[in-house]
């Protein structure tokens, strides 16, 4: 897979960090659960925007590692096991149109006697071939409350994290005869206050990729020099600035939708899969 990938942190109204990329995907068999993923950077950049005053950094660690776990197929959530029906309320909601195609909305939520935190969301099921094309899927903000530790694996003592929202967005399209992910998002954010202090700062990170090419015979080479660590910080990856990739499209803009970001640089992209790095 060739996919553009993106992320972004946020403080209250100002953005701190962003980082976008056009990445290279070994992706791993859907049959063997086993199997690792592999993913090289191709091109990148990324902007800093941190005032000394700013002493509290979020480091999206494993952000891209993140995108390929959210794909429900390979890596099956409790709402789609075999238990789904003990732990969930399930329900037929509606008929709708989604990318042209009619889909079943089935929403899920956990039921009231289940206590551990679960999932609460909707999946458009196709209705000729009865396959995912999508879904959406959160937490309950109120059972967020004192769950910090779930997203955030260190932190000083002096902080205090609280959890608001953790949003995802899942999309798969058709190559030949067979669906394979296309589209990720993620969606999360905090109030962080320091200790004796009154103001709380409202962070979030935004994580998104976008699959634009697909070749399930040609699975690209990464060598293990290139290969990105799954605990890797993308904004603190020291990327080659190739401004002719780029383009005129110098100017990073982390407002634009992730649709307007991938025709900034669609032709840019498709030079990348006609002539692979070697």
């Amino acid at each position: 897979m060739s996919a553009y990938y993106r992320e972004k942190v946020m403080k209250d109204e100002k953005c701190m960090v962003f980082s976008e990329a056009v990445v290279e995907i070994a992706k791993a068999s859907y049959l063997n659960s086993m199997a690792v993923e592999r993913s090289r950077i191709l091109k990148g950049r990324k902007i800093t925007n941190i005032d000394i005053q700013d002493t509290i950094l979020l480091k999206i660690q494993s952000g891209l590692s993140s995108m390929l776990q959210l794909d429900i197929v390979k890596n099956l959530p409790l709402f789609l096991s075999g238990d789904a029906g003990e732990l969930f309320d399930l329900q037929f909601s509606d008929v709708v149109s989604f990318k042209d195609k009619l889909v079943y909305v089935i929403s899920f939520k956990q039921k009231e006697s289940v206590r551990e935190m679960l999932f609460r969301g909707d999946l458009y099921i196709d209705r000729e071939s009865l396959a995912i094309l999508a879904a959406d899927f959160s937490y309950d903000p109120l059972k967020l409350r004192g769950q910090g530790s779930l997203f955030v694996s260190k932190k000083s003592p002096s902080l205090r994290i609280r959890p608001l929202e953790a949003a995802y967005h899942v999309e798969y399209g058709k190559t030949d005869s067979t669906y394979h992910l296309t589209q990720v998002q993620g969606q999360v954010r905090f109030r962080i206050r320091k200790r004796r202090e009154w103001i709380a700062a409202k962070y979030q990170i935004n994580l998104e990729m976008a699959v634009t090419n697909v070749e399930p015979a040609n699975p690209p080479r990464i060598r293990m020099n290139e290969k990105l660590n799954p605990s890797s910080v993308l904004s603190e990856q020291v990327f080659e600035y190739d401004p002719d990739f780029w383009g005129e499209y110098t100017t990073i803009a982390p407002e634009a939708s992730l649709t307007e970001a991938l025709q900034r640089i669609e032709k840019s992209m498709k030079e990348i899969s006609e002539y692979p790095l070697k």
